[in-house]
């Protein structure tokens, strides 16, 4: 809960942009829902390794960067498919390019920390199978919301 009223406070920070441009609230879910999902799968991977016994420690940063590669492609394909929508839409390529890069840097920043908090629980002698979830999730809202927010005030200002 504290996470998401911390969400409250960070829309609550970046009133201006969506004031100006009301469409960006529309891709809120979206954007925190695909980050949701990318986390989640890169999570639930590498717990899995993890119970398993096939991830060596010497080898971590080989599975987030196996992850990374997977939300780069996801990013792209989804980010382009999203670009497609708002241009037919709304015809515009600004804001298309805006939602298509806050989409593609939320995923990878959600696939980052989808595989590497049940690493560093793992780590810390904490299991990564009960504590993972709420770190990654709340950590994705927040990130994710504050990476598409920070990119609206940028696009927001080109624009003006």
């Amino acid at each position: 809960m504290l996470g998401e009223v911390l969400n409250a406070v960070l829309i609550s920070r970046y009133e201006v942009p969506i004031r100006t441009i009301v469409v960006l609230v529309f891709f809120i879910p979206l954007l925190m829902g695909t980050a949701g999902n990318m986390g989640t799968q890169a999570a639930v991977v590498v717990v899995r390794e993890l119970a398993l016994g096939e991830i060596d420690i010497h080898h971590t940063w080989r599975r987030i960067f196996r992850e990374m590669q997977v939300a780069l492609i996801n990013g792209v394909v989804l980010g382009v498919l999203l670009f497609l929508f708002i241009f037919l839409w709304q015809r515009d390529i600004g804001l298309g390019m805006l939602l298509c890069a806050s989409l593609m840097s939320v995923v990878l920043f959600a696939a980052f920390m989808g595989s590497s908090v049940p690493l560093v629980l793992h780590r810390l002698k904490v299991d990564p199978a009960i504590a993972t979830g709420p770190f990654v999730s709340v950590s994705n809202d927040i990130i994710g919301l504050a990476i598409y927010l920070t990119y609206a005030t940028v696009y927001l200002s080109m624009i003006r």
